[in-house]
């Protein structure tokens, strides 16, 4: 069990500094092990806080956390920046169509999809993308069931 310690730090060590996984030079935080894990070496950004990412090593997922102000980056697999970090490929999937999306992590921005292409736009200020409606709705107390938390991702 030790060893198998020593391994998955040396491992996320190697990875943090050889990937440059933080942009600022420090280490992630250790969170958890909760769940099983999918495919080994495989990093993931957590599905409830975009600010955490999932490494699988020997069939365990080790959850961690980035620095504050910094996000997961699913493509370059780092903490990073928010405004460096674009949506998933795939992530407008009707190139036929124009429509909106929830923003993967913040609910004061959301998607606008044309033709397959993703625009990042930013909700006027008051107001949040309704998960339910897919519309930009006024934030108040009674229309909060269907407005994302903070941290939620939709990746």
């Amino acid at each position: 069990m030790v060893l198998k310690l020593y391994l998955l730090f040396g491992a996320i060590w190697v990875l943090t500094y050889s990937q440059g996984i933080l942009t600022d030079g420090s280490l992630p935080k250790f969170l958890s092990t909760e769940i099983p894990c999918p495919e080994n070496g495989i990093f993931r950004s957590d599905p409830t806080d975009c600010s955490r990412f999932r490494v699988c090593v020997e069939d365990r997922v080790y959850t961690f956390s980035c620095p504050s102000n910094l996000f997961f980056n699913h493509k370059t697999r780092r903490c990073d920046y928010e405004h460096l970090i674009e949506p998933p490929d795939g992530y407008c999937e009707y190139p036929e169509i124009m429509y909106d999306k929830p923003h993967f992590c913040d609910c004061q921005k959301y998607v606008f999809c044309n033709s397959g292409i993703p625009a990042i736009l930013k909700c006027p200020t008051g107001f949040h993308f309704n998960l339910t409606s897919g519309i930009i709705q006024v934030s108040s107390s009674t229309n909060r069931i269907n407005v994302c938390t903070e941290g939620d991702c939709h990746v």
